[in-house]
């Protein structure tokens, strides 16, 4: 090749892409690596609960189990407020762990990062603590709604499998993409750090 050519390709490879560049192809999550991520986020949020639940058991005096009268009427007295704590507590914990991981230089959660997935936005970059709390209270809440919460949340989840581009709608209302760690768009590297 003549050092014409070259130094012409090496000054393409110099140039930066910018957004009108057209994009390299996706690589989306699926549903089922984006289910098998969900069981681990799962599995990671229920260590702590139980913990919370024995210390405030003990606060209540709901802890002794062996006498079954005295635990019921200290669950009878208290137990929606009991319940309502537990609830509560679980939501918020749910949330800071969604939002702060997948706001974070992680761009995910633990499952998602074990199976690496990532989340962005809609153009590969790193998305913000609001942006990831939407996406948090647009889908994963909807578990914590009585009765039909669990309805809503397996259609959102329904939607990765059904709809073209396999994105659920607190993906589409958050703005979202929750991509394979080696997605390349508009020439960079998605690479989870």
């Amino acid at each position: 090749m003549s050092e014409i050519g070259e130094r012409g390709l090496e000054q393409k490879s110099r140039m930066p892409r910018t957004q009108s560049s057209s994009p390299v192809s996706l690589h989306r999550a699926g549903f089922w690596i984006r289910l098998a991520a969900a069981v681990i986020d799962f599995l990671v949020l229920a260590i702590p609960l139980p913990i919370f639940v024995l210390f405030l058991s003990l606060a209540t005096g709901n802890w002794q189990i062996d006498q079954q009268s005295r635990f019921r009427s200290g669950l009878d007295q208290g137990g929606f407020q009991f319940l309502s704590v537990i609830l509560v507590l679980l939501v918020i914990t749910a949330w800071l762990y969604f939002a702060f991981l997948e706001s974070s230089s992680w761009r995910g959660t633990i499952g998602k990062r074990v199976l690496g997935l990532c989340v962005s936005d809609i153009n590969g970059d790193l998305i913000g603590f609001w942006q990831a709390s939407l996406r948090f209270f647009a889908g994963h809440f909807l578990i914590y709604v009585p009765c039909v919460g669990i309805y809503c949340f397996m259609a959102d989840c329904l939607c990765i499998g059904l709809i073209p581009g396999r994105r659920a709608i607190h993906d589409i209302l958050a703005g979202c993409l929750v991509m394979r760690e080696d997605t390349i768009q508009y020439g960079r590297s998605l690479r989870c750090e």
